[in-house]
Order: structure tokens, then C-alpha cells, then sequence
């Protein structure tokens, strides 16, 4: 192998190159950089660690350094307590004459995750500032000098990031697995970008419940079994025909049928078979749901609420709907056929404290407050009738449900004669949370 030049006048190429008489090439730049003290792949930084407790607030501060040869500093805060403290890069390019910071939230220092900074400045100094507990047990900074990683600031998930916080620029792709076909997919996005979303409905009770007064409650006096179409009761007070009879047979579990006649003797008949096993001793309720009552001189409330003694269910009404029926003509000046309300109805949460959600004095009123109200044709012999419908739920209405715990109700309450209507009757619809 000839002597190392440049092949003929035996200098320095000006690409970092050498080469001997037969050609070789050697590649002085690569040597350097493998075999440069200055430049190897990491070094601990001695003046920017320490293994000192520190008390509560207290601040360790390391030293200046020049650091040109390196690409990050990583520093690692690790105690026997979960303490917590800031850690700060100070940088500099005159060697501390003047500097900047970076901060570091530390919200436990039992979690040793390193915090990387890429360098850009000439000196880098570590600061530590405790937090409000003294460090005790075993307590450590450890910072290195690397080269080839880059990376930001790493922070924890709660620590605060501000304007100046470096950042990264990442592009994500959002996945999801295909249980089907046991393969991750890419979710797609509609034409503006959006990820197109399909809610799914809950898979628990629905109900459609009147709102009703409550007239009686006494007990089953015999067992009543699905497909029954008949009650045996205790006492038959209050058990009219057209009232609904809601029977309460488990803490959660109920029936709502509607009595058909008289009772005869001790035995009531009912519109709708039983669809689950009512024991023997069951409360049971005699409710009113017309609200075509006198409430001018006594308030008439009309509710609905728990589902029997006990419940755990929480309701969640996401609509109130309710009809008039009437043999005179009805307008907008109106409540059904009848004059103008004095004091109207009013539909309310009573929860302990009391929240008013509307009062209605007219078919108007109740058109402004509803989605939709609608008069109903009159059909030869027939009656005049009128539909309302108040949702809550969904972003297109109030956008929320009306949440009822156990022991809370929603209230209609009569403060008028509504005697002159032949039929009012309002119902929530939604479903329960058990």
C-alpha cells in the first residue's frame, strides 16, 4: 500500500478524503467521528447530576457546559417518595452570561421518565427546584450527552404546556380492529374530514309512562301470573273504571294496565295481560291520568317517578308528549276548547328543590314550548283534539335528558278547572339506568 495524499501531490482532499499511490481510499472524516473522545455516543455529565436529598423547595443547580459536540441532553429525576419539582433546561450561548429555560413538570418522582432536549445552543445547565416535601430515602439526577437521537421534550400527561414548549410535528393514522376478519382497518372520514359516527342505542328498559295522580295504593290478595288478565286486591277504593292499576312486584320490576269497569267483588279486569309474576302482597296503585280535573281551588299534581319502594333505576326522560280532546272548537287563544288559562299548567322537576321547566295557558303556549303542536280534524260526530310533543334529548332539541334518581319526580301540576276538556293527558317517554 503506496503512501496516503491525494494520490499525486500527497495533500489533504478537500472532501475529507486520502488516498494512497494504489488508489485506497480512506475516509477520514468517519475515523473522527468513531474515534473522537468529544464525539462518541453518550456521556454523563458529572456537574449536572447529583445524589443529593434535597429539602422542600430547595433547588439543585449544575454547572455549565459546553455541549456543541452533542446532539440531546436527557436527564432522568428519580426518588424513593412521590415528590414532585420542576426540572429546567437553562441554555445559553455565552456561557451563562445570559440564558433561557425550558421547564419540566416532575408530578412524581418515583417515575423516572427521562426528559430529552435537543440542543441547540452552545452551554446547557440543570436546574432541579423541590417541590412542597422533602426529599428522603434516595433521591438522583442523572443527565447524559448523546448524540443521534432526536426527540422533544418529554413531559408528564399533567404537566402544563405553553407557547414556548418545543413540539413536533406528527402525522397520526387512526385504526381500528376487525374482529370479523381479524385485521386492523383504517377508519375512514367523510369529504370534509370527519369521522363519520353511528351511536348506538342503550339496551335497557324503555317506558312510556302517563302522568298520574295517585288515588290509592293497597296490596295483591292473591297471585296474579303472565297472561292473567284479572287483579285480586285487597281493597278496591279508588279502583274505577279508566284508571290505570301499576302494580310493584320487585324492587325494579312493574305492571301498568288500565281497568276495564267496575271491580267485581275483589277482582278488577284489565286492558293489557300481565307480563311478569306479581305475588301475593304486591302494592298496588289506583292512578288517575286524565287531567281533565279541577285544580282551581286545591292543586291537582299529576307525576311520575320511581318505579315501586326501593328503586335503584335512574329514569332518563328524553320526551313529554301529551293530547286534548274536546267537543268544542279549538285556536291559538285557547287552552284545548276551553277559555284561556288563569294560572295555567306547569310542568316541573321536584328533586327535594323544585325547578319550573314551562307553564302553559294556551294552545299557543304550548306551540311555542314544542317541537310540534298540531290540531287534529274533526271527523263528523267526532271531537276536536289537539298533539303536542317537548323533546329534551338530541343536539337538534334541548340537548340533554331529564334525570330523575330514585326519589325525584317530573310534575304536571293543575291549577285551573280543566273540567269543561272531555280528555288531557300527558306522558314521558324514555328509559331506565339500572
Amino acid at each position: 500500500m503506496g503512501e496516503y495524499g491525494n494520490g499525486r501531490n500527497n495533500q489533504l482532499a478537500e472532501n475529507g478524503l486520502l488516498y494512497d499511490s494504489d488508489g485506497n481510499v480512506f475516509d477520514l472524516t468517519a475515523w473522527y467521528k468513531t474515534n473522537s473522545s468529544l464525539s462518541r455516543g453518550n456521556a454523563k455529565s458529572d456537574a449536572n447530576s447529583t445524589a443529593v436529598l434535597l429539602t422542600s423547595g430547595a433547588t439543585f443547580t449544575g454547572a455549565w457546559e459546553d455541549v456543541t459536540n452533542y446532539t440531546t441532553v436527557a436527564t432522568a429525576v428519580l426518588g424513593s417518595i412521590a415528590t414532585d419539582g420542576i426540572l429546567y433546561f437553562d441554555l445559553s450561548t455565552d456561557n451563562g452570561t445570559t440564558f433561557t429555560s425550558v421547564p419540566s413538570v416532575i408530578s412524581d418522582a418515583t417515575f423516572a421518565v427521562p426528559r430529552i432536549l435537543n440542543v441547540v445552543e452552545t452551554y446547557v445547565r440543570v436546574r432541579y427546584v423541590n417541590g412542597t416535601t422533602a426529599q428522603t430515602g434516595t433521591f438522583s439526577i442523572e443527565t447524559k450527552y448523546s448524540n443521534n437521537q432526536q426527540m422533544p421534550v418529554l413531559s408528564s400527561v399533567d404537566g402544563t404546556v405553553i407557547g414556548e414548549t418545543p413540539t413536533q410535528v406528527v402525522k397520526s393514522v387512526l385504526v381500528g380492529y376487525d374482529e370479523v376478519n381479524a385485521v386492523y382497518r383504517n377508519v375512514p372520514v367523510d369529504e370534509l374530514g370527519q369521522l363519520s359516527v353511528n351511536v348506538h342505542d342503550q339496551t335497557t328498559r324503555a317506558f312510556d309512562f302517563y302522568f298520574g295522580r295517585l288515588d290509592n295504593v293497597t296490596t295483591l290478595a292473591a297471585q296474579a301470573d303472565p297472561e292473567d288478565l284479572t287483579l285480586t286486591v285487597t281493597a278496591t277504593t279508588g279502583f274505577t273504571d279508566g284508571k290505570s292499576a301499576a302494580v310493584f312486584a320487585e324492587v325494579d320490576d312493574f305492571y301498568i294496565g288500565k281497568q276495564i269497569g267496575a271491580p267485581v267483588g275483589n277482582v278488577i279486569s284489565l286492558d293489557t295481560p300481565v307480563d311478569i309474576v306479581l305475588p301475593n302482597g304486591s302494592a298496588i296503585a289506583a292512578v288517575t291520568t286524565n287531567m281533565a280535573v279541577d285544580g282551581s281551588v286545591t292543586t291537582q299534581i299529576f307525576q311520575i317517578g320511581p318505579t315501586g319502594p326501593g328503586s335503584t333505576a335512574v329514569t332518563d326522560v328524553t320526551r313529554i308528549m301529551g293530547h286534548i280532546l274536546d267537543s268544542t272548537e279549538m285556536d291559538d287563544g285557547k287552552f284545548g276548547g276551553i277559555t284561556a288559562l288563569t294560572n295555567g299548567i306547569v310542568l316541573r322537576k321536584n328533586d327535594g328543590v323544585i325547578s319550573n321547566l314551562w307553564n302553559a295557558k294556551t294552545n299557543a303556549d304550548l306551540a311555542l314550548i314544542c317541537y310540534d303542536f298540531r290540531y287534529s280534524e274533526k271527523a263528523k260526530q267526532g271531537q276536536y283534539g289537539a298533539n303536542f310533543r317537548n323533546t329534551y334529548a338530541g343536539q337538534g332539541a334541548h340537548g340533554v335528558v331529564l334525570e330523575l334518581l330514585p326519589g325525584e319526580y317530573l310534575e304536571v301540576l293543575i291549577q285551573d278547572d280543566l273540567t269543561g276538556l272531555d280528555e288531557f293527558t300527558m306522558m314521558a317517554q324514555g328509559h331506565f339506568r339500572l
